[in-house]
């Protein structure tokens, strides 16, 4: 029994008290022999040999003292976890030497390596089941983790405990799935604070959207003490227990520190979420990270060398300045520190700190290349989420790596490795700019690598910016700050404080400029006196932020949530005015900024029929090329528009952009650049073709519900202002040669687009221009060569008669001399050809050579031009051949009744003049040239006043170029008039074809066409057109159309129609007053349109004076004319009808000189509008009616009786 006692009863102390003086040993016995810190100043040996030389004497102790192994186990770990920091590789050399250390083997249950199944994530085995590991040594540490879960327990875990557990799980010592059981919360536990963390990132965005006062809380009574005492009371034993430590997190921390990327991944695939929850987390991860994916960063680095030594010379202290020696003391040696802090402290300038664990960077995956980048980086990144703003470097040099990626997928087309690339940019790069504080710098590192895409992809991946990654936790918060930042801003923004609010609104926008635009456009759509400073203001931004900037207004023109509409149902709603206007004015005031994207929205939404964005347009052009609008023109700039294009300018810029001024060169430039834009990207001639075919259908394509008559008529104007404002901008920006190569034929314009002849001749009268001038210098070069060949065929004929009467005279002296020779002729293959006589009449033929051509070449060897066939006839067309094509397709526009009677020659030739063509304005052109004058004498400066003389000089080449054009249009006029219309053709139907496709279409659409159509009528009729019946004309005019006319116009055709009927009057007037001016211009010589009865003649003939209509009789028809008048508008003033009230107000407002002409008319007239004028209930109306109330009072001593209108004033009384 005692040998029993001896060998199997045993006594241990474990606890420390029961022997203070063995744990005292063995604690001084381990303190003595730490050795150095961890800084390397012993080779590995000699550390080894003392933890073996310790590792003795720790056995020793056990056994002399009777110490518990566990508990001495228990002490070392104390030991390392107090001084894991300065002698780690101590305390892993002494766990390696004990017993413990040796003990550490893979589980029994766990198969062996060639069985196992491994898993791997970026490059890393993931199979935990071969890790070694002492299970004594994992329990120890864990009852030290349930410790700290105590609810009495008070301190803190601390970091050196999670440390060193990760430092013996990563050495082998401890195996991660033991220990991690130990470890709190649980698996429930982690997935509450998941939650938590959620409800905290909700809260942050309903804290960052209320404003301070509902975030309050409510006032107490300060009188009532006991109040306050209960509270608190209440709230001392309400309040919560101490919150668990999250021990997975110290531990997922600490062995992301040391560099254990193999169990961190094991929490980090459980837990994503914990990178964007702790930044405790997502530091050291990030800087595992930076060590992964340099390798493939330095092999794309510009210059790798020069970076490298400019970074080891910014890490280096400045030179410091001593004052006492008056000179400058280079800097000390640093001081090393060793530290546990993840990322390490900046260094100063005496202190360098260095991460206490040299083989963190150990054991890591590295991406070599670009193409590991996908395979091991981009994984991790998934795990990472959003956290990579926290690392503006890393970030910066993953936008690089992308950049490079994503251009070598591009080259190849590869779309796999391209998508990739993309999701990289997508789902990791604009959610870390989102999170970034604002930095300019990264902003310029993604756009880099977004402009390589093209627009479309661009945008996008804006919208998903904008709506899918914003449903991100994190970047909801970011959005709810950044609109709540937007909002001050832009309360405070004026014209005032455009500087400081500019550089506020780019330091906002930098990291969520999706979200701040659209804030910034919402504010707009609400407030239009905000376009003009916000755009001022913009001017800080960067490209990328222009870019996003578009396409935020393409995003908001879009809404489909919004009425483009007002509620009455006849105006465009004023959000999209502001949003037009703002997009012009934006896109004018940065050159950086791209249009193309807004012009294809356009095009789009012109596709899908939607007219009202034509505003857009307009505003576009307006904005940007100065080029307004052709509506409600005044008198001098009709004027302008008869000119050429340099007057044509005058005409059609801003009021603020004068000749020679800053503002017209600005418009100029901009306007070039919207040129610019719409021909690379084919745009300009398909938003031609779909503005012209939507003026065409906008009517047709509005509900029953909204088709109001006066919304209509506005949107039928709309659309024709736009198309004649779009076509003025492409005439005066494009050269004349490139718009006629541009735009699409006559025939193509109306059988393949469908489009109106009247707009598909206004859009091709350029194209047709240039064409007539194209052929007539080619003809004129012809002939110049044709009479240059002439000339000198002639002067070489004289040569070579006066050298033939040379020949003669000697050979004349010669046979006086010595008789008669027959000469001898030689053929060129050297046979003798049959001699002659000299005297003899028969000519020696010669082998000639001859051309191509079969002509026959002259001796001097210049070969006779063959000449054109001739027709039969013998005769000459009159048709100018540079308007063949537009005369073929014409005979498809014309129908068929009308061929013989206008025919299809008159037709193109009446479409295809302008009214530049019947009358130059030179009165116009000299107010012009003298106003640049006045402004050369006042312009103190060289350069502007050189562009002032540049202009006038070009007006004036203009003048005298549109004063020929002129004289050589009406030569050809003459020559065409005779071959118009048909001797064959009825008048009266060749009178009424053309006023149905000639003048009243001309005469409603253009202000400038409408004069044409009028003056055209005179034009003919002093030309003496043959078999053309001007009285027949002027009657159907008035007799057939006016009320017609007046009810189905708009209020802009309206408006030209009174310019046409304007015109004719002042003619008739004019005629009607004086019997002299009657007589020279409308009866003229022998000119045919004002015959009463015609007989046989058609034009041409001497005409009786019987046959013609005298003065008196005239008078008589005028008077005639204005009954027809006064019965087509009363009836229209009376009828009640919006349009048929306002159109008459708005012709009788401009024809007021000439009708009412006789007082019982103007006496009716009045008083029907000033019932108007006193009973209309509708506003504008009632506003028109005494308008034109005050017109006619003021023309009311012009009017005359009945009796003097139609009677011949007799001569008075001598």
């Amino acid at each position: 029994q005692l040998r029993t006692a001896r060998l199997f009863k045993q006594q241990k102390f474990n606890l420390l008290r029961e022997e203070n003086e063995g744990y005292t040993a063995l604690a001084t016995e381990i303190m003595i022999n730490l050795g150095p810190a961890t800084l390397p100043q012993e080779s590995p040996q000699q550390r080894n040999a003392r933890a073996a030389h310790v590792i003795n004497n720790v056995q020793a102790l056990i056994g002399y003292f009777d110490l518990d192994a566990n508990r001495v186990l228990d002490v070392i770990l104390d030991l390392f976890s107090s001084n894991v920091v300065r002698h780690c590789p101590f305390f892993l050399a002494l766990i390696a030497a004990s017993p413990w250390g040796k003990d550490c083997t893979p589980p029994a249950s766990a198969p062996s390596s060639s069985t196992s199944s491994t898993s791997s994530f970026a490059g890393v085995n993931l199979d935990l089941t071969g890790d070694t590991g002492n299970r004594i040594c994992a329990q120890l540490l864990g009852f030290k983790f349930a410790h700290y879960c105590h609810p009495d327990t008070r301190e803190l875990c601390s970091d050196d405990l999670y440390l060193m557990t990760a430092i013996l799980i990563r050495a082998g010592f401890v195996r991660f799935v033991d220990i991690y059981p130990h470890l709190a919360p649980d698996h429930e536990g982690m997935l509450k604070l998941h939650a938590k963390h959620r409800q905290a990132l909700t809260a942050k965005v309903s804290s960052a959207r209320a404003n301070a006062l509902s975030m309050a809380a409510p006032l107490t009574d300060d009188t009532d003490s006991s109040a306050g005492k209960s509270d608190a009371a209440k709230a001392a034993a309400q309040a919560p227990a101490r919150d668990l430590p999250n021990q997975v997190v110290g531990l997922l921390r600490a062995m992301l520190a040391i560099g254990d990327l193999r169990h961190s991944l094991f929490v980090l695939t459980r837990y994503p979420w914990l990178c964007a929850a702790y930044n405790e987390v997502a530091d050291p991860f990030l800087r595992l990270l930076r060590v992964i994916l340099e390798p493939a960063y330095r092999e794309i680095a510009l210059a790798r060398t020069n970076v490298a030594i400019s970074n080891a010379s910014l890490a280096q202290p400045r030179l410091r300045w001593d004052p006492k020696h008056a000179r400058v003391v280079p800097p000390g040696p640093r001081s090393l520190s060793i530290t546990r802090r993840v990322p390490e402290p900046m260094p100063s300038a005496n202190l360098q700190s260095i991460f206490f664990y040299p083989d963190w960077t150990t054991g890591l995956p590295l991406c070599r290349n670009v193409s590991d980048v996908q395979t091991i980086f981009v994984p991790l990144l998934k795990i990472l989420g959003a956290g990579l703003a926290r690392a503006p470097a890393l970030l910066q040099k993953v936008c690089r790596l992308t950049r490079v990626g994503l251009r070598l997928a591009l080259n190849s087309d590869d779309e796999a490795r391209r998508d990739d690339w993309l999701n990289v940019l997508r789902y990791h790069l604009l959610p870390a700019l989102s999170l970034s504080p604002s930095n300019s710098g990264v902003l310029a590192e993604i756009w880099v690598l977004v402009r390589m895409l093209p627009y479309e992809q661009r945008f996008s991946l804006y919208g998903q910016w904008k709506t899918d990654l914003y449903q991100m936790p994190e970047l909801r918060a970011a959005q709810a700050e950044t609109e709540k930042e937007a909002k001050g801003i832009l309360k405070r923004i004026s014209k005032d404080n455009v500087k400081q609010s500019g550089r506020n609104l780019a330091k906002a926008s930098h990291s969520n400029p999706t979200i701040f635009f659209t804030v910034a456009l919402n504010q707009v759509q609400a407030y239009d006196n905000l376009i003009q400073p916000l755009v001022e203001s913009a001017k800080y931004l960067s490209n990328f932020e222009y870019d996003i900037f578009a396409f935020n207004l393409v995003d908001a023109l879009s809404n489909p949530e919004k009425e483009r509409t007002k509620q009455d149902g006849t105006n465009i709603s004023l959000w999209l005015k502001s949003l037009a206007s703002f997009s012009g004015t934006l896109f004018r005031r940065y050159a950086m900024m791209d249009c193309t994207p807004i012009l294809q929205y356009l095009v789009n939404q012109l596709k899908a029929n939607n007219s009202k964005d034509l505003v857009i347009v307009s505003e576009l052009v307006t904005k940007m090329s100065g080029i307004e609008p052709l509506a409600n023109l005044a008198d001098a700039q009709i004027a302008a528009l008869t000119g050429g294009r340099n007057l044509h300018m005058e005409a059609m810029m801003a009021a603020n952009a004068l000749t020679g001024s800053k503002e017209r060169l600005a418009y100029r430039r901009s306007g070039q650049r919207l040129l610019q834009a719409l021909v690379e990207s084919r745009l300009a001639v398909p938003l031609l073709i779909l503005i012209a075919q939507q003026r065409q259908a906008c009517i047709h394509l509005v509900p029953e519900s909204e088709a109001h008559l006066k919304y209509l008529g506005n949107l039928y104007d709309s659309c024709q202002e736009v198309l004649l404002q779009y076509v003025e901008f492409l005439y005066n920006h494009l050269d004349t040669a490139e718009y006629a190569a541009q735009m699409p034929s006559l025939h193509d314009l109306c059988s393949r687009f469908g489009i109106e002849p009247a707009i598909a001749f206004y859009i091709s009268r350029p194209k047709l221009v240039h064409n007539m001038k194209q052929i007539e210098a080619t003809e004129a070069a012809e002939k110049l060569r044709a009479e240059l060949t002439a000339a000198s065929k002639n002067k070489v004929k004289k040569a070579e008669e006066d050298s033939d009467a040379a020949i003669a005279m000697e050979q004349d002296d010669a046979t006086t001399s010595t008789g008669p020779a027959a000469p001898v002729t030689v053929s060129e293959d050297g046979e003798d050809v049959e001699m002659a006589d000299a005297d003899t009449n028969t000519a020696v033929v010669k082998k000639e050579e001859t051309n191509a051509n079969g002509v026959v070449a002259e001796p001097n060897g210049i070969a006779e031009t063959p000449q054109p066939e001739t027709s039969s006839a013998g005769t000459t067309s009159p048709w100018h051949s540079g308007l063949a094509a537009a005369i073929d397709a014409a005979k498809e526009m014309l129908p068929e009744a009308a061929h013989s009677t206008v025919g299809v020659h008159f037709y193109v030739t009446f479409w295809q003049l302008s009214l530049a063509d019947v009358s130059v304005p030179i009165e116009r052109y000299q107010q012009e040239t003298k106003r640049l004058q006045q402004l050369i004498r006042e312009t103190p400066l060289e350069e502007p006043r050189q562009r002032l003389q540049d202009t006038a000089a070009q007006l004036n080449t203009e003048m005298k170029e549109q004063m020929k054009s002129h004289e050589v249009t009406r030569k050809r006029l003459v020559v065409e008039k005779d071959h118009w219309f048909d001797d064959r053709a009825d008048r009266g139907s060749c009178s009424q074809h053309m006023i149905q496709y000639c003048l009243f279409p001309r005469a409603l659409l253009s202000p400038t066409d409408a004069i044409l159509a009028g003056k055209f009528i005179r034009l003919a009729h002093s030309l003496g057109a043959r078999n053309f019946s001007s009285l027949t004309v002027y009657d159907k005019i008035f007799t057939d159309a006016i009320a017609a006319v007046v009810s189905s116009s708009t209020e802009n055709e309206a408006r030209n129609y009174s310019r046409f009927l304007f015109t004719i009057l002042s003619d008739l007037s004019a005629w009607h007053k004086s019997a002299d001016a009657y007589n020279k211009d409308a009866i003229g010589q022998n000119l045919p349109g004002f015959q009463m009865r015609w007989h046989s003649r058609h034009g041409g003939e001497d005409i009786p004076a019987a046959d013609l209509l005298t003065w008196e009789q005239f008078r008589q028809v005028y008077a005639k004319w204005q009954d027809c008048l006064q019965t087509a508008f009363r009836s229209c003033l009376s009828s009640g009808e919006y349009m048929r009230i306002r159109n008459a107000i708005v012709i009788m407002t401009r024809i007021a000189p000439f009708y009412p002409l006789i007082e019982t008319h103007g006496t009716g007239i009045t008083a029907i509008v000033d019932k108007l004028a006193a009973n209309e209930q509708r506003g504008d109306l009632k506003i028109l009616a005494q308008g034109l109330a005050a017109t006619l009072k003021a023309h009311k001593k012009g009017w005359m009786s009945t009796q003097q209108a139609r009677k011949v004033p007799t001569a008075p009384a001598a």
